[in-house]
């Protein structure tokens, strides 16, 4: 009797761990992995060097911007080499962006470029921000804005008083790409 209630008990650990495991990709893994993959430029931007065009800003957009943490950029360049990559990676952020964990907030798709913004979190509390851009012909980046309580109307008011460095190599190899997705 104690034999087969151990047996039981050990199979109702093995269905409820194999139930448990989520086999869905995250986009934090896939950001994690592409790193790794010389198709990729990544650039982490903490909060910290954000910096604002006027140093006199409202308190409203200082506020804004002490609730984002961090951004993290992924622009995958697209060259006759990497056709294939591109396609099999642009399925995988999409099915990533599919998942019903992301809420969508705006999508735009002209044919050639396509835009698409989604977020986690609350609509009134958001946690990240994702901003997909796609271009047949020069590639695609993902962007997460990540913080604590964000609201995407001010983090886009604030970003237009974001001071960006034009001399930072990795912010000039993305300007490709960031152009044809505005």
């Amino acid at each position: 009797m104690i034999q087969k209630s151990k047996i039981y008990g050990l199979l109702f650990l093995t269905v409820f761990s194999l139930l448990s495991c989520n086999n869905e990709l995250s986009l934090q893994r896939f950001f994690i992995d592409s790193k790794e993959n010389d198709y990729y430029l990544a650039l982490d931007i903490p909060s910290s060097i954000l910096e604002l065009k006027d140093e006199n800003a409202s308190q409203e957009i200082k506020d804004i911007a002490k609730t984002i943490r961090k951004i993290n950029f992924l622009g995958f360049q697209l060259t006759e080499d990497s056709k294939a990559t591109f396609l099999a990676e642009k399925t995988k952020i999409k099915a990533i962006l599919k998942q019903s964990t992301y809420h969508e907030l705006m999508r735009v798709n002209s044919g050639e470029t396509e835009l698409m913004v989604k977020f986690l979190g609350a609509e009134d509390a958001i946690d990240e921000v994702v901003v997909y851009g796609s271009d047949k012909e020069k590639g695609f980046l993902v962007m997460r804005v990540l913080g604590s309580d964000m609201n995407p109307a001010s983090i886009f008011k604030m970003m237009q008083n974001v001071k960006i460095d034009e001399n930072n190599m990795s912010l000039n190899q993305l300007k490709g790409i960031l152009s044809s997705v505005q």
